[in-house]
Parts: structure tokens; sequence; C-alpha cells
């Protein structure tokens, strides 16, 4: 699961490996847990693969900042930054 969604957080780029989870990108979570069992959820996710519009890795950190305030420190902080400073430091 790890290799095949990239090895690190996509928000941060966190790359320790026990940080990592599995995240809903549309914050849909709670309707698959209703009706599957976790190991259901990652089989679904093995069979769509990487370019999912479901699912990615995040870490810890950045996966209940999405859960608790509906979006990441991080991704506010890029938005603060302006496109041109976005493609200087690669982001």
């Amino acid at each position: 699961m790890l290799n095949m969604f990239g090895d690190v957080c996509a928000c941060c780029s966190e790359d320790i490996e026990e940080f990592l989870v599995l995240d809903h990108i549309n914050n849909d979570w709670y309707l698959e847990r209703k009706n599957m069992l976790l190991i259901q959820i990652y089989a679904k996710a093995l069979c769509e693969g990487p370019d999912t519009p479901n699912y990615r890795l995040l870490c810890h950190n950045c996966n209940n900042a999405k859960s608790i305030y509906k979006y990441c420190p991080h991704e506010r902080s890029v938005e603060r930054l302006g496109p041109s400073l976005e493609r200087k430091i690669g982001v």
C-alpha cells in the first residue's frame, strides 16, 4: 500500500512509515466504515490504485487536521505563498 501510494504524505512529504495513513480525499470515510471492514477499505484502495480520486497517503497530523478543520495548515501556507513563489519552491 505504501509503495503504491508513494511512501510519503501527499501534503507535507513526511516519510516515516509509522506516521502514514490512508486518507479519504472526499472526507467520506464514515460511509465506508459504516458498511465495510477496514481490511475491505484497504483492499478497495489497492484495487483502485494510486491514480484514484478517492484515496491518498497522509501523515496523522495532516489527516487529523483535515478531519477536524476541513483543511490542512500546510495547504493554507501554500495558498498564502502565491503562484510565483509556489513555482520557485516546486509546490
